[in-house]
């Protein structure tokens, strides 16, 4: 009898590991990426499964007053990942940022309370710490510098019924390719080329200009930040750089 409630025990408190162990990260505790990328031997579904939460995850690329479906190299955004899920108790996710070689790019910022950046195989992953009630995980990313190419995000989503097992609970996989603003780098490039200097900045009414002796300017126009023209007028040859 001894014998029976000693495995019992052993048992329950297996059990028990396993769901606090899962609670706190899949990176933490397993070392493993769980997203669904590339570098991701399965998902949180090979072992989270059976639930009836219909489970689907969403992963969006926060400007400042939209979503964006292209980066420009250096800015900061803001990465979401959400869970939709009916009936949940809890939820848990991964998130990782890759490159097109599949390497991690860009750069996480501070984590948020009940979430952390976990180091797996020299990428960062961005992941709950402790199951959460709320089914919407937020934390800021840097893109990469210039001439890094498509960045895809993959997301493994979670929704939990709370019974300290991993039977009866529903995950998910999502993911997001944002390119790399060509335009920017294209306006990065010219800048440096025309050297354009203005002065003052800001301005009343008097603007002075100076651009690069190789560039042989045919107008020059003001806009303000909406595009409208304040002025706008064709040089003579004689109008080189100043």
């Amino acid at each position: 009898m001894k014998r029976k409630s000693l495995l019992f025990f052993l048992f329950i408190a297996f059990s028990a590991y396993i769901w606090l162990g899962h609670s706190s990260g899949p990176g933490v505790v397993q070392d493993t990426d769980r997203t669904g990328s590339p570098l991701s031997p399965d998902y949180c579904k090979a072992c989270h499964n059976g639930g009836n939460f219909g489970t689907e995850v969403n992963i969006l690329l926060l400007g400042e007053n939209d979503t964006v479906t292209e980066y420009v190299p250096a800015e900061t955004y803001t990465l979401q990942v959400s869970i939709s899920a009916q009936g949940a108790e809890g939820y848990g996710f991964q998130a990782v940022a890759l490159d097109s070689g599949n390497m991690g790019t860009g750069a996480f910022g501070a984590p948020g309370n009940g979430t952390q950046i976990t180091a797996v195989g020299g990428v960062n992953y961005f992941e709950h710490s402790a199951r959460s009630g709320s089914p919407v995980f937020e934390i800021e990313w840097t893109a990469p510098e210039s001439g890094a190419g498509d960045v895809t995000f993959y997301a493994a989503g979670n929704a939990v019924n709370a019974n300290f097992q991993v039977g009866g609970d529903l995950a998910d996989t999502a993911l997001l390719v944002v390119t790399e603003s060509v335009s920017a780098g294209l306006r990065d490039q010219a800048a440096s080329i025309i050297e354009l200097q203005v002065s003052p900045n800001p301005a009343t009414s008097l603007i002075q200009a100076r651009w690069s002796a190789q560039v042989n300017a045919k107008r020059v126009e003001i806009n303000d930040l909406t595009g409208k023209s304040y002025y706008s007028q064709q040089l003579r040859n004689s109008d080189t750089a100043s």
